[in-house]
C-alpha cells in the first residue's frame, strides 16, 4: 500500500471513529430514542403548540352558536311579519276588488244617466219644452 493510500484510509477511519464516538455521547445523554417514543413526544408537542388555537377556534364556534340563536329569533320575527303583510295582501286586494266592481258600476250608471239625459232632451224638443 502507498503511503497516500494508507492516510487516506487512516483518516476514513478517523472520521468513523468520530462519529461512532458522537453517537455514543447522544446515546449516553438522552438515551436511546423508540419510533413510539418519538411519535408521543411530537404528539405532546403538536399538542401545546395547538391548544391554543384550538381554544381559539371553539370561542369562535360558541359565538357562531349564539349568532345562529339570534338569526332563528329574527326568522322567527320575520315569519310572523310575513303573515301579516300576507293578511294586508289580501286585504288590499278584496278592497281593490271591490273598488274595481264600484268603479265598473260608475261607469255603467254614467252611462245609462248620460242615455237618459239624452232621452230628456229629445222628449223635451218634441214637447216643445224649454228650460233655463
Amino acid at each position: 500500500m502507498t503511503q497516500k493510500k494508507r492516510e487516506q484510509l487512516e483518516t476514513r477511519i478517523e472520521r468513523r471513529f468520530q462519529e461512532i464516538k458522537r453517537r455514543d455521547e447522544i446515546k449516553q445523554r438522552y438515551g436511546v430514542f423508540t419510533q413510539k417514543m418519538l411519535e408521543s413526544l411530537f404528539d405532546k408537542k403538536l399538542d401545546e403548540k395547538l391548544s391554543p388555537i384550538k381554544q381559539r377556534l371553539d370561542q369562535i364556534e360558541s359565538r357562531l352558536e349564539k349568532i345562529d340563536e339570534k338569526f332563528e329569533r329574527v326568522d322567527e320575527r320575520l315569519g310572523k311579519i310575513e303573515k301579516r303583510l300576507d293578511w294586508v295582501a289580501e286585504k288590499i286586494d278584496w278592497i281593490y276588488g271591490k273598488y274595481q266592481g264600484h268603479d265598473q258600476e260608475h261607469t255603467l250608471i254614467s252611462d245609462k244617466l248620460a242615455e237618459h239625459s239624452d232621452q230628456l232632451e229629445r222628449i223635451k224638443d218634441t214637447l216643445g219644452i224649454q228650460t233655463v
